[in-house]
């Protein structure tokens, strides 16, 4: 059975640079954010970029810098509140993120789906189900992460939002190129 776990965006990040300047020349404070190291990006930094402005427009958001220190494992969880997010690999850390089959319990043996970051593109990603991120890197890993605001009415972002707003990012470019 096919599972929503993840959707890779097929636009290619216009701030992965800007992102890791930011982090190396920035007078901010680090913060631990759900037990990273994290540096909560400027929103001109992230409002640079045509997808992510696309995307704020409609559900507005925070957006942090992740650091995974080398050879770590975060290891099975949900997001609770937060039921998506935009993910972006910034740095070529080998790290791969595990979803587990929402199906079953969590056993010694699980039926899984694995997501294989692709440095500098961006993934709609379902935190609705458990998943894990290892870094198996010598390297920390960076990863940029977005936290949406509730809308309006007061309902959270889900990932089938997302999922309709990237299909009209994706048609708003075919419509722009005619």
């Amino acid at each position: 059975m096919k599972h929503n776990f993840f959707k890779q965006v097929e636009h290619v990040s216009d701030i992965a640079d800007d992102l890791m300047t930011f982090f190396i020349e920035s007078r901010q404070e680090a913060i631990i954010y759900h037990d990273f190291v994290a540096k909560v990006i400027p929103r001109e930094i992230f409002l640079r970029d045509l997808f992510l402005s696309s995307i704020y427009k409609k559900y507005p958001f925070n957006a942090a810098l992740l650091i995974m220190e080398p050879e770590t494992i975060y290891n099975w969880h949900s997001d609770g509140r937060r039921r998506a997010t935009i993910n972006m690999l910034v740095n070529d850390a080998e790290s791969i993120c595990i979803f587990m089959d929402p199906n079953e319990e969590q056993g010694m043996v699980n039926h899984i789906t694995e997501l294989k970051y692709r440095p500098m593109s961006y993934y709609l990603f379902n935190t609705e189900h458990r998943h894990l991120s290892i870094n198996q890197s010598a390297k920390p890993r960076f990863l940029f992460s977005v936290e949406f605001h509730d809308k309006e009415d007061g309902s959270i972002v889900d990932y089938n939002d997302l999922e309709i707003e990237n299909e009209l990012f994706e048609l708003s470019k075919v419509e722009g190129s005619r």
